[in-house]
Formats: C-alpha cells, sequence, structure tokens
C-alpha cells in the first residue's frame, strides 16, 4: 500500500456526494472481489490505474487460477 494514498474513508466521503451506494475497500484484490458479486454475467469489470494497481490485480488472478482475466 503506498504510504500517499489518500485514506479510503475520506475518499469515500467525496465520492458518497455523486455515487450514495459507492462503498469502499482497503486493497486491489477486495475490489475485484466487490465488482465481481456486482457484475453480472454479461458484464465486463476493468482495472485501471498505476503500474502498482495493474500488479495487484495480477497477483490477484494469480492466486485465483479459476478465474482468468481478459488482457
Amino acid at each position: 500500500r503506498m504510504h500517499r494514498a489518500m485514506p479510503v474513508e475520506r475518499l469515500l466521503a467525496t465520492v458518497r456526494r455523486y455515487a450514495p451506494r459507492a462503498r469502499g475497500v482497503s486493497s486491489v484484490g477486495e475490489s475485484i472481489s466487490a465488482a465481481d458479486e456486482l457484475a453480472g454475467a454479461d458484464d465486463m469489470i476493468v482495472v485501471a490505474g498505476s503500474i502498482f494497481t495493474v500488479g495487484d490485480a495480477i497477483a490477484h488472478f494469480a492466486e485465483r487460477p479459476d478465474e482468468v482475466p481478459v488482457t
């Protein structure tokens, strides 16, 4: 986790002004799992961000070989 990252509670307080149902998680892996729970069969989950974010996403999927991402 980046020491410069904004605390999730602070970011969530701002985001909820525009998306009241938004929820916060503490890691990229948790966010992928949460998105997977919310996604429908025809939905796509997109991971975007820094090289660190993408690296965390790759690590998440490496631990779950049955969840093969489309690259």
